[in-house]
């Protein structure tokens, strides 16, 4: 490099020209000229041609010529270290080899001499460049002269090229007299020349130019000119650089633009519209104002999308700048009358609903800076938002855009913890403080109140519509719901109208049943939620009205039943009363599909006000002509047509609901509507419908309640659930699915239930509880047939039976195609126990005959078709078998104990035939088939399983199984199969001498111990058949007599007090 010659620098300009050419495009095309550098800092990223260049080439070469011994003596340095054990691997060689050659001599005078060089180069080619730029300017200068009136129409050339314009690149001098020339002292004719040129400008060099304070304020009292020609091209500026420079350029020209909105707004000598004017939107002053909003509000809708990439200072300015602006107008409350229009109002006009501010709020990043800066510099300003709701309805229509922008805004706020915590805030009338709830009271009483006239014409924006979105959002979110709206106060607030409606006290409310609707939207998802549910059902704080905790569910239960009995005076006749009443069902349905729910709302029977409002319903929908073509009663039929239909289908479905809990299914059972609603799941289920708006597992619960019973099995098959099921699974094991493209065979399945046909036998195993898998197989005999068709498909489960499990000939292995998986079933088998002489199985018999002759005695006259209730009872007497071994094969003693332990209440829950269709139970349980094991027992082992083991609870509602079901199969089997002889023998002494409730918190118990596993067989999608297959290993009652006696003092006065009453009509 020392001897560098004139050939070698003309060499060197040509490899620069052939990289510059062949990235021209790439950095043309860069907004800016940061964003070139980084263009050319990563060229060797994104140029797959990058090592072909000439100029890349020579570098490389000159590189390895003046540092190639560096790096060869060090690498053998480093190397030998390494043999003797200090390195430490090739990617560390290579970082101390790189950072040794980087502090070498040898480098620093190659970047030297290498930086000389290329800055000889670099200054020629500039050079050059400007005298080929004089002479295009002299030419443009021609054209320009010809052209003057069209020319500059566009900000940009037609090429995208800034090398076609008047100035690629502006220096300091230039940029000088621009500004001069923009001076608001010159002649127009040079400002407005001035102005096309800086709009053909690069954005970043005038941004970054030393006269930039002087420009802006050009630029500023530009914005101002009565020429609207001329500040429209200052906007255009204003555009073009938003949309093409960086935060840290557009912040500049966006602080500037609101410094120079806030001064408008400051001085007399602007028109600003008043109120009692309004906005004329023709008047060009007004105009041009919004046009500059408009900018000002689409340039905070894009900026979030970028500002995290830059400092927070950058945005904190931007912030400041807008929040200053807004808060304008306590500033010029001393200057001019308040009736004058404030910059929120000209915000909300181009964003009525606060979509910039939406997308402030949204990010962690920029919503802790908007915060802070409204908690120390602008409280006031959420102040002026709650002012303007108190003056909504003066009927003008600038109050109310600016309304709907304030409940935007707020709504915002509420969702996130900081803006919460802005609350108290201070009113404007600087003596009264308005809280959190206080906010929320205001909100539901404008729902309330909503003016007619509004609500009639603004459709999506009307008050009582925009405010029960905002409380929407909060319900869905849990810590704002519980912040906000979890209060009595807010409560009652939205209960007061059906207060008043209950009591006949006079309502004054626009729009009644719109209203009501939106009251019973936000109360259902109030009961949605755990929390929210606990508020209505048992109150949160100490009740403020009458010392009634438990108002608000009670309220909701009475109300509803009147609107099913169309008892409410203001309201029959109504044509939204079908959607009303669906609504407030809706309500109550969110609150006894739980078992605590259930339990409040019991004493109002509400199920059988539903099935009477549905028989209603269904009959006055039978009723509906026919429409006929042409008729003029045709849409009014058709409307009244739907309206019923509607009604009875939500009807149905809220029915269906009780089924979500043991006795809610027995009540269910009492309305003799369950093959009605079974049929309606099923056809939801088979159109792939969403259950409805709050829950998220689909009809798996229901399901698995229903297959806990006889009665519910029938109606399952009779519906054609049971045979769609099978059907399926059937189709998945031997046809498998058409949807899937087969690219290689079948690999010989290992696991016990191939994964891909896991699904629907897991849904099938969901139904087969021994009620409903005796009542629907029992007394049936196996087909057997001599030939099966390969077309033959089971439709039922003694088919599935037949074909899959008692594979016992060579038709039924002929008629597989999968015979490997199909035919796989378990087998389990029992340990001998030893306790009881060899020929005790004949006083076992003789103690088990007798137990049935003395229980047919007690068992009431029923007129049914169910299989299991006709006759004894069907399933094998566990506790009897239990007590025979206790008693160590004594027959006399055993049957002894048995009279006399049939007169405690405790044998209604451990000796399941003891209440086999018995005369000791109402006559509508005892004809339902289903046990107090089961609607009392297993009832609250669920309700104590939802507030005592969340989790578990929660695996078994997302599994589609339930608890209920198997724990009806564990105590009916005395929990044989599962706990060691020991423990048997424990579960029963226990419940015998301590009460038939201690049942219950033994399965609370077992689940406590079994939760670990539970959660894991949840994730493997298996909960079912390792609850029903598994033993509890390791469990030992001992260890958690002390769990369940502190159950026992919370939950006993409960629990026992139903168990006592099992023998009166509880539908």
């Amino acid at each position: 490099m020392s001897h560098f010659s004139s050939e070698d620098e003309a060499l060197l300009q040509s490899m620069l020209r052939q990289l510059l050419q062949s990235v021209k495009e790439k950095i043309t095309g860069a907004p800016s000229v940061e964003c070139a550098e980084e263009i050319l800092l990563h060229l060797e990223e994104t140029d797959e041609n990058f090592h072909n260049y000439e100029f890349v080439k020579y570098l490389r070469q000159y590189i390895n010529n003046t540092l190639g011994s560096v790096i060869e003596e060090e690498t053998d340095r480093c190397t030998s270290a390494q043999n003797q054990g200090e390195g430490s691997g090739y990617d560390t060689l290579v970082q101390h080899v790189t950072k040794k050659t980087r502090e070498s001599k040898e480098y620093r005078e190659m970047m030297h001499s290498l930086k000389n060089v290329i800055m000889v180069v670099v200054e020629s080619l500039i050079n050059k460049f400007e005298e080929d730029q004089m002479r295009y300017k002299e030419m443009q200068r021609k054209v320009r002269t010809e052209q003057h009136s069209s020319y500059y129409a566009d900000n940009c050339s037609d090429s995208d090229s800034s090398f076609n314009q008047s100035y690629t690149f502006m220096n300091q001098e230039q940029l000088q007299l621009l500004v001069e020339r923009l001076d608001p002292a010159q002649p127009k004719e040079v400002r407005q020349e001035a102005m096309q040129t800086l709009c053909s400008a690069p954005p970043s060099d005038i941004l970054n130019c030393e006269s930039w304070t002087n420009l802006h304020k050009h630029l500023a009292t530009a914005l101002s000119d009565p020429d609207s020609n001329f500040s429209d091209k200052v906007l255009k500026f204003y555009a073009k650089t938003f949309s093409s420079s960086p935060l840290n350029m557009t912040k500049e020209l966006y602080t500037s633009l609101a410094n120079y909105l806030e001064l408008y707004f400051l001085s007399e000598n602007n028109y600003v519209p008043t109120l009692s004017t309004g906005i004329d939107i023709t008047n060009p002053d007004v105009i041009r104002l919004l046009k500059k909003i408009r900018l000002l509000n689409d340039y905070q809708r894009e900026v979030p999308s970028f500002w995290i990439r830059h400092p927070e200072k950058y945005m904190e300015e931007i912030m400041e700048s807008t929040l200053s602006l807004l808060s304008l107008k306590h500033e010029l409350s001393h200057v001019v009358s308040t009736e004058y229009l404030d910059p929120v109002c000209f915000l909300a006009l181009v964003d009525i609903k606060a979509v910039w501010f939406k997308k402030w709020m949204h990010a962690y990043y920029s919503r802790t800076v908007v915060l802070r800066l409204l908690e120390k510099r602008y409280k006031s300003l959420v102040s002026l938002w709650l002012s303007k709701e108190k003056n909504l309805y003066s009927g003008k229509e600038l109050q109310y855009i600016h309304f709907v922008h304030s409940v935007s805004l707020l709504g915002r706020l509420l969702i996130y913890k900081q803006g919460r915590k802005l609350f108290p805030v201070q009113l404007r009338n600087g003596k009264d403080l308005m809280s959190l709830t206080d906010l929320v009271i205001m909100f539901i009483r404008l729902i309330y109140y909503s003016p007619k006239a509004v609500t009639i014409h603004l459709g999506n924006y009307s008050p009582a519509g925009l405010i029960t979105d905002v409380l929407r959002i909060l319900c869905d979110r849990k810590e704002c719901a519980t912040e906000c709206l979890y209060t009595n106060a807010v409560i009652e607030a939205l209960l007061q109208p059906l207060h008043d409606l209950l009591s006949g006290t006079e309502v004054h409310l626009n729009y009644l049943e719109t209203t009501l609707i939106h009251i019973a939207d936000i109360l259902a998802r109030i009961a949605a939620t755990d929390d929210g549910l606990s508020l209505l059902l048992y109150g949160g704080e100490k009740s403020a009205v009458e010392g009634n905790s438990c108002r608000g569910a009670h309220t909701i239960v009475q109300f509803t039943k009147k609107l099913l009995d169309e008892d409410i005076s203001v309201l029959p006749g109504s044509e939204m009363l079908p959607v009303l009443k669906g609504a407030f069902i809706f309500v109550c349905h969110q609150m006894y599909s739980t078992c605590e729910g259930l339990e409040v709302l019991l004493p109002y029977h509400l199920h059988e006000s539903i099935a009477k409002a549905w028989k209603k319903t269904s009959l006055l929908s039978e009723r509906i002509p026919t429409p006929v073509a042409g008729a003029d009663c045709v849409s009014t039929v058709s409307q009244e047509s739907q309206n019923f239909i509607v009604l009875e289908e939500t009807l149905l479905d809220d029915l269906l609901s009780f089924a979500a809990t043991p006795k809610g299914l027995l009540l269910l059972q009492s309305t003799g509507t369950v093959n009605e609603c079974i049929t309606f799941m099923f056809n939801r289920f088979t159109k792939n419908f969403q259950v409805n708006g709050c829950e998220k597992f689909g009809y798996g619960v229901i399901v698995s309640q229903v297959a806990a019973t006889a009665s519910g099995a029938v109606a399952l098959q009779s519906s054609g659930f049971i045979k769609a099921l099978v059907t399926e699974l059937w189709s998945v094991l031997e046809c498998g699915r058409d949807d899937v493209r087969v690219t290689q065979p079948k690999s010989t399945p290992v696991d016990p239930i191939d994964r891909s046909c896991q699904k629907p036998f897991l849904a099938l195993i969901n139904l087969l509880s021994y009620p409903a898998v005796y009542e629907l197989i029992g007394d049936q005999e196996i087909p057997n047939k001599p030939v099966y068709s390969l077309r033959e498909v089971p439709t039922d489960i003694i088919d599935i039976v037949d074909r899959l499990i008692i594979v016992n000939t060579e038709a039924k292995i002929h008629s597989l195609f999968n015979y490997e998986q199909s035919h796989i079933f378990g087998l389990s088998y029992g340990n001998h126990l030893d306790l009881l002489r060899e020929n005790a199985e004949k006083d076992l018999c003789q103690v088990l005959m007798y137990c049935d002759k003395y229980l047919r005695q007690q068992q009431a006259l029923l007129t049914t078709s169910l299989r299991s209730l006709q006759g004894g009872y069907t399933s094998y007497d566990w506790f009897a078998s239990s007590v025979f071994l206790i008693m160590k094969g004594d027959r006399e003693k055993t049957l002894r104990f048995l009279h006399q332990f049939s007169h405690l209440l405790v044998s209604a829950f451990l000796w399941i035939p003891r209440l086999h269709c018995s005369i000791h139970l109402p006559d509508s349980t005892a004809v339902s088939g289903i046990h107090p094991v089961y609607y009392c027992s297993a009832h609250y082992v669920e309700m104590l399983l939802k507030a005592e083991l969340p989790l578990v609870s929660s695996a078994f509602r997302m599994s589609g199984f339930t608890s209920s079901q198997v724990c009806q199969q564990w105590l009916t089997q005395c929990f044989w199969n599962y706990m060691d002889w020991s423990e048997i023998c424990h579960y029963i002494a226990i419940c015998i001498f301590l009460g038939p409730d201690y049942q219950i918190y033994m399965c609370i118990s077992v689940f406590k111990h079994l939760q670990q596993e539970i959660l894991q067989h949840t994730q493997t999608q298996d909960l079912q058949v390792y609850l029903k297959e598994e033993a509890f290993h390791g469990f030992q009652v001992s260890d958690y007599f002390r769990y369940m006696e502190n159950l026992a003092l919370t939950y006993r006065p409960v629990l026992l007090g139903d168990m006592r009453n099992i023998r009166v009509q509880n539908t």
